[in-house]
């Protein structure tokens, strides 16, 4: 994977089947999801292509994170920002470690000045 493609770097649990999660694990290159954070919702993918799919109740998983939306996502996924996985519900949680220099570039180059 080429280091500079993803916008930030979070470290996510997946929770177990009976504690609300998914029922299988996710797809093996890349899972799409909404991240909430606050009251707010924002479609992103994790780019599995090193690890691999993702299984329910698995340990913690430091992952790759692009932004559908990167504009108005990355306003909120500041360095250790903790959010939620949705998928038809709560399915797992996070919390930024990195953000990427793609996205603190994208962050500074959509700044309104006004």
């Amino acid at each position: 994977m080429n280091e500079n493609k993803h916008h930030i770097l979070a470290d996510i649990v997946l929770y177990s089947s009976e504690n609300g999660g998914r029922k299988g694990p996710t797809p093996t290159k890349s899972f799409g999801c909404p991240l909430q954070i606050l009251d707010k919702l924002f479609d992103c993918r994790f780019i599995l292509e090193n690890l691999g799919s993702l299984f329910p109740g698995d340990e913690k998983h430091r992952i790759p994170v692009i932004f559908l939306s990167p504009g108005e996502a990355l306003n909120f996924f500041g360095l250790g920002s903790k959010f939620k996985i949705w998928e038809l519900g709560i399915i797992g949680e996070g919390r930024v470690v990195e953000v990427n220099s793609i996205g603190k570039n994208f962050l500074r180059s959509n700044r309104n000045d006004f």
